[in-house]
Protein backbone atom coordinates (compact mmCIF):
# COMPACT_ATOMS: atom_id res chain seq x y z
CA UNK A 1 0.00 0.00 0.00
CA UNK A 2 0.91 3.64 -0.91
CA UNK A 3 0.89 6.23 1.55
CA UNK A 4 0.93 10.02 0.53
CA UNK A 5 -1.09 13.01 0.77
CA UNK A 6 -4.81 12.79 -0.29
CA UNK A 7 -6.03 15.48 1.74
CA UNK A 8 -5.62 19.24 1.87
CA UNK A 9 -4.49 21.73 4.88
CA UNK A 10 -6.99 22.77 7.66
CA UNK A 11 -7.03 25.70 9.65
CA UNK A 12 -6.28 25.14 13.37
CA UNK A 13 -5.28 27.68 15.71
CA UNK A 14 -4.08 30.51 13.88
CA UNK A 15 -1.83 28.14 11.39
CA UNK A 16 -2.99 26.35 8.42
CA UNK A 17 -1.92 22.77 8.42
CA UNK A 18 -2.18 19.77 6.77
CA UNK A 19 -2.32 16.00 9.06
CA UNK A 20 -2.56 13.13 6.65
CA UNK A 21 -4.48 11.08 9.66
CA UNK A 22 -7.17 14.00 10.34
CA UNK A 23 -7.69 16.05 6.89
CA UNK A 24 -10.34 15.87 4.23
CA UNK A 25 -10.19 14.72 0.53
CA UNK A 26 -8.33 16.86 -1.53
CA UNK A 27 -9.06 19.62 -4.09
CA UNK A 28 -7.43 20.66 -7.12
CA UNK A 29 -4.48 23.45 -6.94
CA UNK A 30 -5.91 27.21 -7.69
CA UNK A 31 -4.70 30.13 -7.55
CA UNK A 32 -7.03 30.73 -4.38
CA UNK A 33 -5.82 28.39 -2.30
CA UNK A 34 -3.31 29.16 0.91
CA UNK A 35 0.20 28.62 0.22
CA UNK A 36 0.09 25.71 2.18
CA UNK A 37 -2.35 24.15 0.31
CA UNK A 38 -0.41 24.87 -2.94
CA UNK A 39 2.38 23.33 -1.49
CA UNK A 40 0.53 20.32 -0.30
CA UNK A 41 -1.26 19.76 -3.45
CA UNK A 42 2.32 20.06 -5.20
CA UNK A 43 3.66 17.10 -2.92
CA UNK A 44 0.84 15.05 -3.49
CA UNK A 45 1.45 15.66 -7.40
CA UNK A 46 5.05 14.77 -7.00
CA UNK A 47 3.99 11.54 -5.23
CA UNK A 48 1.30 10.66 -7.47
CA UNK A 49 4.11 11.19 -10.34
CA UNK A 50 7.09 8.82 -8.61
CA UNK A 51 8.79 12.05 -8.33
CA UNK A 52 8.75 12.08 -12.73
CA UNK A 53 7.12 15.76 -12.99
CA UNK A 54 8.42 18.51 -10.84
CA UNK A 55 5.96 20.88 -12.86
CA UNK A 56 3.97 21.35 -9.75
CA UNK A 57 6.94 22.72 -7.62
CA UNK A 58 8.43 24.90 -10.93
CA UNK A 59 4.68 26.47 -10.49
CA UNK A 60 5.37 27.67 -6.59
CA UNK A 61 8.43 29.20 -7.25
CA UNK A 62 9.56 32.88 -8.36
CA UNK A 63 12.04 33.12 -11.24
CA UNK A 64 14.63 34.07 -8.92
CA UNK A 65 14.25 31.11 -6.68
CA UNK A 66 16.67 30.19 -4.29
CA UNK A 67 17.39 26.31 -3.20
CA UNK A 68 19.46 25.06 -0.64
CA UNK A 69 20.11 21.78 0.39
CA UNK A 70 21.76 20.30 4.24
CA UNK A 71 23.64 18.23 2.35
CA UNK A 72 27.53 19.46 2.58
CA UNK A 73 30.06 20.06 0.99
CA UNK A 74 28.63 21.77 -1.68
CA UNK A 75 30.86 19.97 -4.47
CA UNK A 76 29.25 16.01 -3.22
CA UNK A 77 26.90 15.97 -5.33
CA UNK A 78 24.53 18.22 -7.42
CA UNK A 79 21.65 18.26 -4.95
CA UNK A 80 24.00 20.21 -1.93
CA UNK A 81 24.95 22.67 -4.48
CA UNK A 82 22.96 26.29 -4.08
CA UNK A 83 20.74 26.20 -7.49
CA UNK A 84 19.29 29.95 -7.60
CA UNK A 85 16.79 30.66 -10.70
CA UNK A 86 13.93 28.71 -12.23
CA UNK A 87 16.64 26.83 -14.76
CA UNK A 88 18.91 25.90 -11.89
CA UNK A 89 15.74 24.43 -10.06
CA UNK A 90 14.82 22.39 -13.53
CA UNK A 91 18.78 21.30 -13.14
CA UNK A 92 17.87 20.33 -9.31
CA UNK A 93 14.82 18.49 -10.75
CA UNK A 94 16.92 16.82 -13.64
CA UNK A 95 19.85 15.64 -11.08
CA UNK A 96 17.27 13.90 -9.12
CA UNK A 97 15.17 11.77 -12.07
CA UNK A 98 18.68 10.86 -13.76
CA UNK A 99 20.31 9.14 -10.54
CA UNK A 100 17.07 8.37 -7.98
CA UNK A 101 14.06 6.50 -8.50
CA UNK A 102 10.95 7.21 -5.89
CA UNK A 103 9.40 4.28 -3.82
CA UNK A 104 7.71 6.60 -1.71
CA UNK A 105 6.97 9.94 -0.67
CA UNK A 106 4.31 10.19 2.45
CA UNK A 107 3.02 13.37 3.14
CA UNK A 108 2.40 14.19 6.81
CA UNK A 109 2.09 18.00 7.81
CA UNK A 110 2.32 21.13 6.01
CA UNK A 111 2.36 23.85 8.28
CA UNK A 112 2.52 27.90 7.51
CA UNK A 113 2.80 30.70 9.50
CA UNK A 114 3.40 34.32 7.58
CA UNK A 115 5.28 34.02 4.95
CA UNK A 116 7.12 30.52 5.50
CA UNK A 117 5.25 27.26 5.06
CA UNK A 118 6.83 23.74 6.26
CA UNK A 119 6.42 20.47 5.01
CA UNK A 120 7.06 17.21 7.05
CA UNK A 121 7.22 13.59 5.86
CA UNK A 122 9.70 11.56 4.57
CA UNK A 123 11.31 10.42 1.31
CA UNK A 124 12.33 6.28 0.09
CA UNK A 125 14.48 6.70 -3.20
CA UNK A 126 16.79 3.90 -4.53
CA UNK A 127 20.06 5.02 -6.11
CA UNK A 128 19.71 4.09 -10.24
CA UNK A 129 23.82 3.23 -9.80
CA UNK A 130 24.03 1.69 -6.33
CA UNK A 131 20.52 -0.02 -6.10
CA UNK A 132 20.79 1.38 -2.29
CA UNK A 133 17.73 2.70 -0.76
CA UNK A 134 17.64 5.56 1.14
CA UNK A 135 14.33 6.18 3.55
CA UNK A 136 14.63 9.28 5.44
CA UNK A 137 12.52 12.03 7.47
CA UNK A 138 12.82 15.02 5.22
CA UNK A 139 11.42 18.76 6.14
CA UNK A 140 11.12 21.02 3.90
CA UNK A 141 10.97 25.33 4.51
CA UNK A 142 9.60 27.48 2.20
CA UNK A 143 9.69 30.79 1.81
CA UNK A 144 7.02 32.85 0.10
CA UNK A 145 6.67 36.58 -1.22
CA UNK A 146 3.85 37.58 -2.99
CA UNK A 147 2.20 34.14 -3.44
CA UNK A 148 5.65 32.60 -4.77
CA UNK A 149 8.43 30.68 -3.61
CA UNK A 150 11.92 32.68 -2.96
CA UNK A 151 13.66 30.56 -0.83
CA UNK A 152 13.63 26.99 -0.33
CA UNK A 153 16.00 24.29 2.05
CA UNK A 154 15.37 20.66 2.40
CA UNK A 155 16.53 18.71 5.45
CA UNK A 156 16.96 15.12 5.55
CA UNK A 157 19.08 12.21 6.48
CA UNK A 158 22.28 13.26 4.64
CA UNK A 159 24.50 10.27 6.14
CA UNK A 160 21.99 7.83 4.25
CA UNK A 161 22.20 9.80 1.03
CA UNK A 162 26.03 9.41 0.82
CA UNK A 163 25.24 6.11 1.50
CA UNK A 164 22.87 5.14 -0.68
CA UNK A 165 24.76 7.03 -3.37
CA UNK A 166 28.20 5.73 -2.70
CA UNK A 167 29.62 8.76 -1.54
CA UNK A 168 30.99 7.35 2.03
CA UNK A 169 34.56 5.94 0.11
CA UNK A 170 34.79 9.75 -0.89
CA UNK A 171 33.84 11.55 2.24
CA UNK A 172 36.27 9.15 3.89
CA UNK A 173 39.55 9.51 1.86
CA UNK A 174 38.44 13.70 1.97
CA UNK A 175 38.45 13.94 5.29
CA UNK A 176 41.21 11.88 6.41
Amino acid sequence: MRLGVREMPEIVAGAIWYDRRTSNRSKPMSDDLSNAARVAAAYRQWEESLGADPEPFMALAAENVEMASVLDPPDLDELATDHHGLSRMREYFAAIEQDWEMIDYPNERVVEQGDTVVWIGRCCWRNRHTGLVINSPKVDIWTFRNGKAVRFLELFDTLGFARAAGLLPQLAARFA
